[in-house]
């Protein structure tokens, strides 16, 4: 509600942990979508999916997904943590799937698809992957990065890793 209700720009503060349901989405739809400029600050707090209703199927994991980021927005994440269960999938996005900036994040079950880019790992990050599927040709680009990042892959299927701008 608060998304739908919210003008280009605003900011969307959780105030409680947070439960989607997914019943009756199809593959390429996201239980939350962030169709316009804004930031998400989420105080803390979790979005999670709401148990047994994001099925995947097929060889590909299709299924819907629990957050769907398009039509060109630009969007903050803000102190909020994403919890897909085993279905944390991010696809279709303009640019990247994910960018981290700064911060240490332990990523368990994504999948990616469709996206320009995977993961982009900016300066000062430390990032471990676990069962990751990251299906683009460039799967992690670290960015700027300096001895004050890291990278750990555990396991998971990656394309190219690289390195871009220093």
């Amino acid at each position: 509600e608060a998304v739908a209700q919210a003008e280009e720009g605003a900011t969307i503060r959780l105030l409680r942990d947070v439960e989607l349901d997914a019943s009756g989405l199809v593959n390429g739809q996201g239980a939350l979508t962030l169709s316009k400029d804004l930031t998400l600050d989420g105080s803390g707090h979790t979005i999670r999916a709401k148990a047994g209703t994001f099925s995947v199927s097929g060889d590909n994991g299709t299924g819907p997904s629990l957050l769907n980021l398009q039509d060109g927005a630009e969007v903050t994440l803000r102190d909020v943590t994403f919890d897909g269960g085993s279905a944390a999938k991010i696809s279709n996005c303009r640019w990247y799937a994910l960018v981290v900036n700064g911060t240490e994040l332990p990523v368990d079950g994504l999948t990616t698809s469709g996206n320009q880019c995977g993961v982009n790992i900016d300066r000062g990050s430390r990032v471990t992957f676990a069962n990751a599927a990251i299906a683009e040709g460039d799967s992690i680009v670290f960015e700027g990065q300096d001895a004050s990042g890291s990278l750990t892959v555990e396991s998971g299927s990656y394309q190219n890793i690289k390195t871009q701008g220093g």
